[in-house]
């Protein structure tokens, strides 16, 4: 049943003006940019829009950073802010992205160019980032 409901906003969200309305009215910037509040809200009010929307698509992503660690074998991650009790954006850099990362600081404004991959829980995590 899942796979219907996707189906059939999929063939909604591409059928030309009213596709867009529909893209408009789902929270979905018709640009590349959006807030991390925004882009965690959007997944909030309908997840199953959000992830056709979202999931796989290359996007700016702009936030405070809450947060900066190393990830699995030597790559970096940042996590963007992204409302109450922890709601967050985790930014996946590549391991050779450590020397562009080296002046962010915790409580900074930043944007970051990514592709989004999936929401678990109170994080939506995104790959492939780079700053902007």
């Amino acid at each position: 049943m899942v796979h219907q409901i996707r189906g059939a906003i999929m063939t909604r969200l591409t059928t030309g003006f009213a596709g867009s309305a529909l893209l408009a009215c789902a929270g979905f910037a018709q640009a590349e940019d959006i807030s991390a509040t925004a882009l965690f809200a959007a997944y909030e009010r309908n997840q199953i829009v959000a992830e056709d929307g979202y999931n796989g698509r290359r996007i700016t992503i702009s936030g405070r950073v809450s947060a900066i660690e190393d990830a699995m074998m030597g790559a970096s991650a940042v996590f963007l802010a992204a409302g109450e009790n922890g709601k967050s954006v985790r930014c996946h850099f590549p391991k050779n992205a450590k020397p562009e990362l080296a002046g962010v600081k915790v409580g900074d404004q930043v944007t970051f160019a990514c592709t989004v991959e999936y929401r678990m829980n109170s994080t939506i995590h995104a790959s492939s980032c780079s700053r902007n």
